[in-house]
C-alpha cells in the first residue's frame, strides 16, 4: 500500500475518538445498504421534505427555463441506526457518508440539467434516535412554461417537482417538511438573496397522489409565484413605446407641402423595428403568447 495513504489513514483513525469509530462500527454491523429500513417489508416509510431557496440564478424566458440554487432537505426514520448515548460517550449524533446508508432516490423530475442530478453529495446526519437528516446543496436547472401576454408586467409560477424514481407511495411516502393540517407548506426563504428582475410573490409547496396500475405514486410541488420588476423596461420600453406613438399622432397635424412628414414617418417605421427586435431578444419564440406591447405597437403601423 501506498506509504501516503497508510499516513492519512492513521491521521483519521487518530483524530476519531475511541467511542465514536465504535459506534460507527457497531452502526455497520448486520446493516444493508439496499434494504428500507422498515420492520415490515409491508409497511410504507415516511419521508419528508422541504426546499431552502437560496438564490434564483437566471430565468431564461426563450427557453423556458430557471437556475436556481436550493438546499433539498430530506428526513427519515431509520430503526437501524438506534443507539444508546450513553454507551457510547454520550454521543447523540454522528455524521456518515451516504454510500453507506439506505437513502431514498428522490429526483427532481423536471430538471433540464445536462447532469439531470446536479446536487453535491453530502454526509448524513443520525440522531440516536434514528432521525436521519441529508440537506445536499445544488444549482438546479429546471423547466417553466412562462406566458409572455402582459410582459413586461406578467406574473410567472415555476415548480419544482419531486418524486421518488422507484418507489411507489407503498413503499416510500413523501410528506411536505413542515406542512399546516392541509398538507400544504412553503419553501424555505431565510437565507434568499433577492433577484434583480423579479419579485418572489408567495411559495407554496403541495403533495400529490396518482394512481398508476393500482399503485400510488406521490409528487411533490414546490411553487414560486413571481412578478416582474417593470422599472427598468417601463423607463426603456414603455416610455420610448408612448413617445413613438405621439410622434405618429404628431405627422397628422404636419402640412402635406413639406417633406418632413415623410421624415418622421420613416423615421418612426425604423424606431419601431428597433424596439421590436430588442423585444424579440428577450421574449420566447412561440406563438402561444405574444407580449400586448408588441400587438399595440404593430397595429399603430
Amino acid at each position: 500500500m501506498n506509504p501516503f495513504l497508510i499516513f492519512l489513514l492513521f491521521i483519521t483513525l487518530s483524530i476519531q475518538s475511541p467511542d465514536e469509530y465504535r459506534l460507527i462500527q457497531d452502526l455497520k454491523e448486520n446493516y444493508d445498504i439496499v434494504e428500507r429500513p422498515v420492520r415490515n417489508h409491508t409497511d410504507s416509510l415516511p419521508v419528508k421534505v422541504g426546499i431552502i431557496l437560496q438564490q434564483i440564478v437566471d430565468i431564461d424566458e426563450r427557453n423556458q427555463a430557471m437556475t436556481l440554487v436550493v438546499w433539498t432537505q430530506i428526513t427519515w426514520r431509520d430503526y437501524k441506526l438506534n443507539w444508546r448515548p450513553s454507551e457510547y460517550g454520550n454521543i447523540t449524533s454522528v455524521q456518515l457518508p451516504k454510500a453507506m446508508l439506505w437513502t431514498p432516490d428522490i429526483l427532481l423530475y423536471n430538471s433540464v440539467n445536462s447532469n439531470f442530478d446536479s446536487t453535491f453529495t453530502v454526509n448524513c446526519v443520525t440522531s440516536n434516535e434514528g432521525e436521519v437528516l441529508m440537506a445536499p446543496p445544488g444549482i438546479v436547472k429546471i423547466s417553466c412554461d412562462m406566458s409572455m401576454t402582459w410582459f413586461p408586467f406578467d406574473e410567472q409560477i415555476c415548480f419544482m417537482k419531486y418524486g421518488s424514481w422507484t418507489y411507489s407511495g407503498s413503499f416510500v411516502d413523501l410528506n411536505i417538511d413542515n406542512a399546516n393540517d392541509d398538507g400544504v407548506g412553503t419553501i424555505d426563504m431565510t437565507y434568499y438573496l433577492a433577484n434583480e428582475e423579479f419579485n418572489i410573490m408567495e411559495t407554496i409547496a403541495k403533495r400529490t397522489i396518482k394512481f398508476i396500475k393500482g399503485e400510488p405514486h406521490i409528487e411533490l410541488y414546490f411553487m414560486i409565484i413571481l412578478k416582474r420588476r417593470s422599472l427598468y423596461y417601463t423607463l426603456n420600453w414603455i416610455i420610448p413605446s408612448i413617445l413613438i406613438s405621439m410622434s405618429n399622432i404628431l405627422q397628422f397635424m404636419m402640412p402635406t407641402a413639406g417633406g418632413e412628414k415623410v421624415t418622421l414617418q420613416t423615421t418612426n417605421v425604423l424606431a419601431t423595428l428597433v424596439f421590436l427586435t430588442q423585444i424579440a431578444k428577450t421574449t420566447p419564440a412561440t406563438s402561444d403568447s405574444i407580449p400586448v406591447l408588441c400587438e399595440g405597437t404593430l397595429r399603430e403601423k
